[in-house]
């Protein structure tokens, strides 16, 4: 009996250690679940406010990558169109080079072909200036002879005359030497006749 109540006082002490354990376990339970609670929570805001960094980052980025998706685009757009107008500007340049290389060719071989008609037509009025200058030298000398033949015909005129004048003068002054002599001769004979 002493034994059981030894036993029995020792099983009492036991729980009522067993007790204080578990309480003070149940104390440093609660404690450390509300420290780890705490820390659970402070954990919490912690990546709550890490996450909600992240996700302004995240939103950030995406806006960013959103502007730099449209900003690529626009570039692409105004790229694409860019290089459209630069072929189309480059093949009408080439259209119109090769247009005015044509009409230019054109215009030299028209711009030849009048230079040689105008040779050919400068050519042909030299030929007539020479022509017409030979022309005009023959005439003025026709008119030199015909003028100078004209002069000597006036001068073999005037001669003829001054001759025809001299020799009725001088057919004058023979005759009248005639009759002189006529007149003397008759006048000797009647002295001739009156002393017989």
């Amino acid at each position: 009996e002493r034994e059981t109540k030894a036993a029995n006082q020792e099983i009492k002490e036991l729980k009522e250690e067993l007790q204080k354990n578990k309480t003070i376990s149940d104390i440093e339970f609660k404690f450390e679940e509300k420290k780890l609670r705490a820390k659970e929570q402070a954990l919490l805001r912690v990546h709550a406010q890490k996450e909600k960094q992240l996700t302004a980052e995240l939103e950030s980025l995406l806006g960013k990558q959103s502007m730099e998706q449209t900003v690529h685009e626009r570039c692409h757009g105004f790229l694409e169109e860019r290089l459209h107008d630069l072929v189309n500007k480059k093949e009408k340049w080439n259209q119109d080079s090769e247009r005015e290389i044509n009409d230019r060719e054109v215009e030299l071989t028209l711009l030849g072909e009048r230079r040689q008609q105008c040779v050919l037509e400068l050519k042909e009025l030299e030929d007539r200036r020479n022509t017409e200058a030979e022309e005009h030298k023959a005439k003025e000398a026709e008119m030199r002879n015909a003028v100078l033949i004209e002069r000597q015909r006036r001068e073999q005129f005037q001669r003829m005359a001054d001759a025809v004048l001299f020799l009725q003068e001088e057919g004058r002054k023979y005759m009248k030497r005639r009759e002189t002599a006529k007149a003397a001769m008759k006048g000797k004979k009647g002295k001739k006749g009156k002393k017989k």
